[in-house]
């Protein structure tokens, strides 16, 4: 990979998550709650911040919304580690400092 190539690479990348947004981190869980003789789904987001778990509610409306910005966000993971491993040769070339 050539300098120009590195750098037009690295662009791409950073338009590409710009595109992502907005997206959350988590995971998104369906069970059930029963209520009487009732059982409806529940939806809440599940996220691990600073080695505890924290959750939140997700109305059956939103649910929707909150999958696909989960969904972003894995994506968005993978551009990050591919701009990673473009920086490491782009440092290592000398190219980026």
């Amino acid at each position: 990979m050539t300098e120009l190539e590195c750098i037009k690479r690295q662009a791409e990348l950073h338009d590409e998550l710009q595109g992502l947004l907005p997206w959350v981190n988590g995971s998104l869980i369906e069970t059930t709650r029963k209520q009487g003789e009732k059982e409806s789904p529940f939806y809440y987001l599940s996220q691990t911040i600073n080695k505890k778990v924290k959750t939140t509610y997700v109305s059956a409306k939103q649910v929707e919304d909150f999958r696909q910005a989960v969904d972003r966000a894995k994506h968005g993971k993978k551009i990050f580690q591919e701009l990673s491993e473009l920086n490491i040769q782009c440092i290592k070339n000398g190219w980026i400092k």
